[in-house]
């Protein structure tokens, strides 16, 4: 069993990185980073067993024309 956490913060404008959290094909959470400026949240901790000793996570920045970034990820 492994667990994944994200963190995020808005550095930019508000609402400006905004992504979705897929593990294995299977979407996790969605509007993550959709944050006012200057204010940061922790997400997850997003749990899975990893049967075949590959780990598939996506990330997707929800507008394709801005780009989306991650600032932490731990996976324990």
């Amino acid at each position: 069993m492994t667990k994944r956490s994200t963190k995020g913060m808005e550095n930019y404008q508000s609402d400006w990185h905004c992504f979705t959290v897929a593990l294995a094909s299977q979407v996790l959470e969605s509007n993550v980073g959709q944050l006012s400026i200057g204010h940061w949240k922790c997400y997850g901790a997003y749990r899975s067993t990893v049967t075949d000793e590959t780990l598939n996570i996506t990330i997707t920045a929800q507008n394709p024309d801005i780009d989306a970034h991650l600032m932490w990820l731990s996976i324990l």
